[in-house]
């Protein structure tokens, strides 16, 4: 392998030039300007055993020996310039698999080279530091697999199958959703096979390498699946995967209207122009195959555009946009095929000249995604320093033995530069997250007393009546806290809640109302009234209680205290009535078949229930 790279090299050394231009163009500003990211605030004061955990939890059991290797830290410039390294490596891999092909030409080497290697898609995972080499290495591995499964299908080695595998299983390690770009370079490869013609031409040879490539993943991912069991005995799994398994969760009409509503969001994302240029090769392409009739290849060129999004359909629940990582190689692979097809030298020099275009563009949206995340940090610093400098003006040396606690989030100021997609260029503050606020903070330099979970809880509920940055009042000193209340927008948090103790209260002796039921694409918001006939509002607690049948688990929210002069306009012979409003917000995933209730708890261990009507 590394012979062959290197005498491709030594005899393209234009394009590998050009090609160097054209990374340091889109990512010289990205290697050269550090932001601390999502995550790397709070993994940066974490313990190694922790971080190792977490990723376990997560399935992603190859990260923890990846991050051994620079010491578990969070380095500027070296994380981010090893990554573009690594996409780089994978690219020259592809170009060396597909100089074996007797259609390729430098034509075609710039094509795939551009499109595969500048995209701004890469921009979401780039961003996170605190994997962001281990995702480039997990395309390096997939671009290596289709090394070796290729050469197996021209030279028939069975030792080519066995590094196939290994670096199948060791991409799909890293990250599940290798599994998608997987997919998308079989096809390809298989594709481009097929447009030679000095190889197998007929439907027979397709399905024989599907089978044995098809053979090596489902080896990979039962190797994957054993290790992950025996690990899970140990280490329990975490929700967060549990969160995208759809299909036996909801019902199929809903799966259906979210999977298109995430195809209409990202198809109008404003740097995925590229993705919708690719109608022109796809179309092209089908004309292609259709004319010649090999109806096998115009069935993998219409499925070929859904492989990134393999794994969509596969847990019928849409993915972050950074898995996506397989777009890329989809969109060069079908503007590559197109330059294998056509005769005419001047169309392919305008093919060229589109993509070139194409990523000058690509590179610019690219410089302007990290300088949007760089000018948010620098929002981020000024928020944390101004907080943090009123706060000692008001507590003095008490803010170095008392715990400080952060409640809510805080939006930034949208700027005419701003580009926020996800987690990417979103301030620290926006998450209402008390750790990450506070770590991001203790990063910075600034010295405090971290709280413990009872500290924050308690910090919770006296901040309720307590006023909103930049209000007055927005820090509070208690006698064992300093509380910083950024805004009254919550996110409510989990709660332990035991109601068999308690005695359930008819639902006449109940007044309420659900003012606001509004689902989000990333939270829930429920807001209305409630109380009991004869108990003070003042006196009563509220919770969201959430009962999923599939699973037959329920779980309970806290929620907001929100004033109510309409409601004791209403009732003005009772007293404190003004108290009993509530809010919550809710980053629960809460499906149709879901039972939400308010759940309200007074004093003399009662509770009653009011449900609540998905809207």
């Amino acid at each position: 392998m590394f012979f062959e790279l290197k005498k491709f090299c030594e005899e393209n050394k234009v394009i590998v030039l050009w090609l160097i231009f054209f990374n340091i163009l889109a990512y010289g500003y990205f290697i050269t300007h550090w932001t601390l990211s999502i995550d790397s605030e709070t993994q940066t004061f974490a313990s190694s055993t922790f971080l190792a955990k977490s990723w376990f939890k997560e399935g992603r059991l190859l990260i923890p020996f990846i991050n051994l290797l620079d010491n578990q830290e969070i380095l500027p410039f070296w994380n981010d310039l090893i990554s573009i390294i690594l996409i780089f490596l994978s690219n020259l891999t592809w170009l060396t698999i597909l100089s074996k092909n007797q259609k390729h030409s430098d034509t075609s080497s710039f094509v795939f080279s551009l499109t595969f290697s500048i995209s701004p898609l890469y921009c979401l995972y780039l961003r996170f530091t605190t994997f962001n080499i281990s995702i480039s290495l997990s395309i390096l591995f997939i671009a290596l697999s289709a090394y070796y499964l290729s050469n197996f299908f021209n030279l028939k080695a069975k030792r080519n199958l066995a590094f196939c595998f290994i670096y199948t299983f060791l991409a799909i390690s890293i990250y599940q959703a290798l599994v998608a770009y997987y997919i998308t370079a079989i096809v390809f490869i298989i594709l481009t096979r097929e447009v030679d013609n000095h190889k197998c031409r007929n439907i027979f040879c397709c399905v024989k390498e599907a089978i044995a490539s098809a053979t090596i993943l489902i080896l990979a991912l039962t190797l994957y699946e054993i290790l992950m069991k025996i690990i899970y005995l140990y280490i329990p799994k975490s929700n967060y995967l549990e969160s995208f398994y759809a299909w036996n969760r909801d019902d199929y009409m809903s799966i259906f209207k979210t999977i298109m509503y995430f195809f209409h969001t990202y198809i109008n994302i404003s740097f995925n122009f590229m993705f919708t240029l690719s109608i022109i090769p796809l179309l092209l392409l089908i004309v292609f195959f259709i004319y010649k009739k090999r109806f096998h290849l115009f069935t993998l060129i219409i499925l070929t555009p859904f492989l990134p999004f393999t794994l969509i359909f596969i847990l019928g629940t849409p993915v972050p946009l950074r898995s996506l990582i397989a777009v890329p190689l989809m969109l060069a692979g079908l503007w590559t095929l197109l330059t294998y097809i056509l005769k005419q030298a001047q169309i392919k020099l305008i093919i060229l000249l589109v993509v070139i275009i194409s990523s000058f563009f690509n590179a610019q949206f690219i410089n302007r995604i990290f300088y949007s995340d760089v000018m948010r940090q620098e929002y981020d610093i000024n928020l944390a320093n101004h907080i943090y400098n009123h706060t000692v003006d008001k507590v003095g040396s008490n803010i170095e033995t008392k715990p400080l606690i952060i409640i809510g989030p805080h939006d930034n100021i949208k700027q005419p530069f701003s580009f926020e997609e996800e987690t990417l260029s979103r301030s620290i503050f926006t998450y209402g997250d008390e750790n990450r606020a506070t770590d991001f903070m203790t990063w910075l330099g600034k010295e405090f007393v971290h709280p413990t979970k009872e500290q924050i809880s308690a910090a919770r509920e006296i901040s309720i009546k307590m006023p909103s940055y930049p209000s007055k009042g927005y820090i509070k000193e208690t006698k064992n806290l300093i509380i910083i209340k950024l805004s009254n927008n919550q996110i409510s948090h989990p709660v332990q809640l035991n109601l068999n103790d308690y005695e359930k209260l008819p639902k006449n002796d109940i007044l309420s109302n659900i003012d606001i039921y509004k689902k989000y694409e990333k939270e829930t918001f429920i807001a209305g009234w409630a109380f009991i006939k004869s108990e003070n509002p003042k006196k009563t607690k509220y919770y969201i209680r959430i009962y999923n049948p599939h699973t037959k688990l329920t779980s309970f929210y806290s929620t907001r205290t929100s004033k109510r002069p309409d409601v004791a306009e209403a009732f003005k012979n009772l007293n404190n009535i003004e108290y009993s409003g509530f809010e919550a917000n809710l980053k629960a995933i809460i499906e149709k078949s879901y039972k939400i209730s308010l759940i309200l708890v007074n004093s003399n261990k009662s509770y009653a229930v009011v449900n609540i009507k998905q809207l």
